[in-house]
């Protein structure tokens, strides 16, 4: 389990690095917004798999929704092991990140496992309410 982990947290690490190179380069709390981040991890279901080659209209599709639900795409891969794509997006909430994750879901092509990704800044508020 611990082997699982680290691979996701490796994961998580390389996609919010990547931000920069897959975005216009100006982050949202530049432009004085700040959204929190979520990576959803996807499998393929057997009728995902048969249409695969339709993956830019999805992908096109995926960042129109996710837009309509007032988030913003930092990008989308293709990946090899566990998981066979990886979206990570910016929400105003986590209605809407969910709202995203459950259409996904109920288009029935992808399975989807959603993680919070929290902010260096966010992460030093969180560790500043532990006891000690």
């Amino acid at each position: 389990m611990q082997s699982l982990s680290l691979r996701l947290t490796a994961i998580v690490f390389v996609l919010l690095q990547l931000n920069l190179a897959v975005d216009d380069g100006t982050l949202y709390q530049e432009r004085g917004r700040e959204m929190p981040t979520y990576i959803f991890l996807c499998k393929f279901t057997a009728e995902g798999i048969k249409g695969v080659k339709e993956g830019p209209q999805r992908r096109q599709r995926a960042r129109e929704v996710i837009e309509q639900l007032g988030g913003r795409a930092i990008g989308n891969w293709l990946t090899q092991g566990q998981y066979d794509v990886v979206w990570v997006a910016e929400f105003p909430d986590e209605s809407s990140a969910s709202a995203f994750a459950l259409g996904t879901g109920m288009a029935g092509r992808l399975t989807t496992e959603t993680l919070r990704a929290y902010t260096p800044e966010e992460t030093e508020a969180i560790f500043a309410k532990l006891p000690g």
